[in-house]
């Protein structure tokens, strides 16, 4: 008997499958030949040739050759010379083979005399591909600082994008997952509080939120975080707070003192409070109102743009923002109302209120949920955020680049 061995070959060495080992049998030897090197970083096509070396009168014709990937993937076949094959990898933005390890084989197909199939397989070809791929960043998997809080630099006082998950018991508590400008503070709720994955609650697409702040609560004060408590001599103060409703929210009745009011944030003490809420209760609209004992000024702010509802923040995300500007003894109240899906802005404004004292904001809530009657319903939150200038121009802090993939103040990174 005579076993069949490789044979020497100035590229690649191959061996016979599938063949009897008999003196009387000949041997044929099929062989694949593809470019040099082993790595593949670029877009480009690889052709593959197959070729056979046999001894004459062994009664094999050959039917064509198929060409393999990974072992029994059968990718192409070619019955005319020459049996070539052309593998197209893709480009950066359109990839059509995946990163990794690829093994490439040829098996000829030869029919024995009319009585059947002979299949004689070459030894294999090993590529790694490995193309840079241009596509989005993965979510953030460790907590920090938002991105708009370092474009804003100084002014950025605290920030809390509220995406630690964390599953909590009775309370409301404030994680830490702002690592450099934590807003610190703590609020009282009466039921559980946990997080929820975002993609349950239609984060606007792009969005790189995995989790919001969800608060389930009936009777009592929520206040969501406690930002930085100040006294304004000049300048501008602002927060920013991410809201959804839940579709069980309920637009709720006047109570029998008539101080019913849905809070969504609010700056201020006994002698001064700015609040940004949904009033009245029977219309769920949204109109925030001011208040300066020193001065008697008590009033609802003037709206520009179309009203906004719990009904418009049940359906889509929202961003409220509310601003306080001191320039000399003159105090202007602002805020902000974007409904993310519709794109919907709401402003408004107190204007110029003057002969104002300084003002204490002690406290200063991002978020203050405040309700006095037992209901159901669910918040959703995120991205909560406070900052202040020297000089007061109008600002806002605007959008989270992290929800949004906007910013006001520059490219998001």
């Amino acid at each position: 008997m005579k076993h069949l061995t490789k044979t020497g070959f100035l590229g690649l060495l191959l061996v016979v499958s599938g063949f009897s080992e008999c003196d009387e049998q000949p041997a044929r030897f099929v062989f694949i030949d593809g470019p040099q090197g082993t790595t593949l970083t670029e877009a480009q096509t690889v052709t593959f040739t197959a070729r056979q070396e046999f001894s004459t009168g062994d009664g094999l014709t050959l039917v064509g050759i198929d060409f393999y990937r990974n072992g029994d993937e059968l990718m192409g076949t070619d019955d005319t010379r020459p049996f070539t094959y052309a593998w197209t990898i893709g480009d950066g933005d359109n990839v059509t083979v995946d990163n990794g390890t690829h093994r490439w084989h040829a098996e000829a197909v030869y029919e024995v005399g009319g009585v059947g199939t002979r299949i004689i397989k070459s030894d294999a070809l090993v590529y790694q591909v490995a193309i840079p791929r241009n596509l989005p960043p993965p979510p953030p998997s460790t907590p920090g600082v938002e991105a708009v809080c370092s474009a804003l630099g100084g002014a950025c006082t605290c920030s809390e994008p509220l995406d630690v998950f964390q599953v909590l018991g009775q309370g409301l508590y404030n994680p830490i997952d702002s690592t450099d400008k934590e807003c610190g503070g703590i609020g009282a709720v009466y039921s559980a509080t946990n997080l929820a994955a975002v993609n349950a609650f239609g984060m606007p697409a792009g969005s790189s939120v995995e989790y919001v702040w969800r608060t389930d609560y009936g009777r009592g004060g929520i206040a969501t975080v406690t930002g930085n408590s100040l006294t304004l001599t000049e300048g501008t103060v602002c927060t920013r707070l991410y809201q959804r409703l839940s579709s069980d929210y309920p637009r709720m009745g006047l109570t029998g003192n008539g101080a019913e009011r849905n809070k969504v944030m609010e700056m201020g003490s006994s002698e001064f409070q700015f609040q940004s809420e949904f009033f009245p209760p029977s219309t769920g609209v949204f109109s925030p109102r001011g208040y300066i004992r020193s001065v008697g000024y008590d009033a609802r702010l003037s709206g520009s743009g179309p009203t906004v509802t719990t009904e418009d923040c049940k359906s889509s995300w929202c961003r409220f923002e509310q601003c306080t500007d001191r320039s000399g003894s003159t105090v202007t109240f602002r805020t902000r109302v974007t409904v993310l899906d519709s794109g919907k802005v709401l402003n408004h404004t107190s204007g110029g209120i003057h002969g104002v004292p300084p003002l204490s904001m002690e406290p200063l809530w991002i978020g203050n949920l405040y309700r006095e009657v037992v209901y159901d319903g669910s918040r959703f939150l995120s991205h909560a955020m406070q900052a202040e200038w020297p000089n007061p121009a109008g600002q806002w802090i605007g959008p989270a680049c992290e929800v949004e993939g906007t910013s006001e103040w520059g490219a998001c990174p």
